[in-house]
């Protein structure tokens, strides 16, 4: 019956629209694509298997959290405060970015905004906005390959 409703529900979100990016049981000559597309995710450190089991297996769940990931103006604030020097709102920005990419199994970019804020609550924030350039790497690649794969 679990395997019943799980074919359900993955073909519902098959019917649903939108680019498939995370694969699963699909139509005939798909099977690279999909594996290729997992493979983006993966490559811009983000662990799908991870966001997957977090969000109880519901691709649709992960597609709508990694867009609303694209809309969150928190990175924008984050840069914008290191530019001016601002360590509180810096701060709050990378602890904000730290707790979504760990929610959403961006290990990557989790690790850069976990060392961003133990080295500002350590009083190193020479260091800490040292770490922009690594993090702006990866931001970018992040968001590139949920753009790809989401929208």
């Amino acid at each position: 019956m679990r395997a019943d409703a799980a074919a359900k529900r993955m073909d519902r979100e098959r019917r649903a629209g939108g680019r498939q990016c995370l694969g699963g049981a699909g139509e005939q000559g798909k099977g690279m694509e999909e594996k290729m597309d997992r493979q983006i995710l993966m490559d811009a450190g983000i662990d799908v298997e991870s966001a997957l089991n977090r969000m109880m297996g519901s691709e649709a769940l992960m597609k709508r959290l990694f867009l609303k990931f694209l809309e969150d103006e928190s990175y924008a604030a984050l840069a914008a405060s290191v530019g001016q020097g601002d360590r509180e709102a810096a701060l709050k920005a990378s602890h904000t970015l730290k707790g979504m990419c760990g929610n959403l199994s961006m290990d990557r970019l989790y690790g850069l905004f976990s060392a961003q804020v133990d080295l500002i609550r350590g009083g190193s924030w020479d260091a800490a906005a040292a770490l922009m350039p690594q993090i702006d790497a990866a931001y970018e690649e992040a968001v590139s390959a949920i753009r790809r794969c989401f929208g």
